[in-house]
């Protein structure tokens, strides 16, 4: 990620979340202040989980960044590699 970064200043991501069981104070801070400024250089995530919960909370992403957002079920993981990189 950091080469996309620095060679086109904008990046995509896929993010898999398993056995999500809470966030850590010090982490959540971490994302609110750095998180934020990479958050406006990423294109297009894609976010695979195997929490319903997670993949339908999605929709509020657009709120924190203009990029495209998919979620996927885990099982899914090959379909997301592939919309990432399309």
């Amino acid at each position: 990620m950091r080469g996309d970064l620095e060679l086109n200043g904008k990046t995509r991501v896929l993010e898999r979340i398993e056995h999500f069981s809470g966030i850590e104070p010090k982490a959540l801070w971490t994302d609110m202040t750095l998180g934020v400024s990479v958050a406006r250089k990423v294109t297009r995530a894609a976010v695979v989980a195997d929490a319903g919960w997670i993949r339908a909370s999605m929709h509020l992403a657009r709120f924190f960044t203009k990029a495209e957002i998919k979620a996927f079920h885990v099982n899914e993981l090959e379909q997301a590699r592939a919309w990432i990189n399309a």
